[in-house]
């Protein structure tokens, strides 16, 4: 028995199998790389003075961390303003009032790194075809 042609193998989908390739093939044209710096993106719409402390941290291409000593209310609204944009965030309970700790990470960079990898993954399976 002869193993049946590339076309007949996807069928109706081939167009679709095509328009994926070049997508992906698209996204792996662009360089990846590591933030050279720990400058970082924020942005808020709120401008009160806790956050444009924070706008100033992630800016700050050396300062890694960041600590808000302040009453519950305020470091919740700093939490939920930095959602999940590159930062760690911790509670710290010595003392009273509480203080929030922001410190950089990558993990923008990382997911970017992982995209990549399945999108390499996608398109050797697709080019298997």
């Amino acid at each position: 028995m002869c193993t049946p042609p590339v076309k007949n193998i996807l069928g109706p989908l081939a167009p679709l199998a095509t328009t994926v390739s070049a997508i992906l093939a698209e996204r792996l044209a662009v360089t990846l790389s590591r933030p050279s710096d720990q400058r970082r993106t924020f942005q808020s719409k709120c401008k009160c003075a806790d956050c444009a402390s924070v706008a100033t941290f992630k800016a700050s291409p050396t300062e890694r961390q960041w600590t808000l000593k302040a009453a519950e209310h305020r470091r919740r609204h700093v939490e939920s303003a930095v959602g999940g944009s590159d930062v760690d965030r911790e509670t710290l309970r010595l003392g009273s009032p509480h203080a929030l700790r922001l410190t950089k990470n990558t993990a923008s960079s990382d997911r970017r790194v992982a995209e990549h990898a399945r999108d390499r993954a996608a398109i050797a399976a697709l080019s298997a075809f």
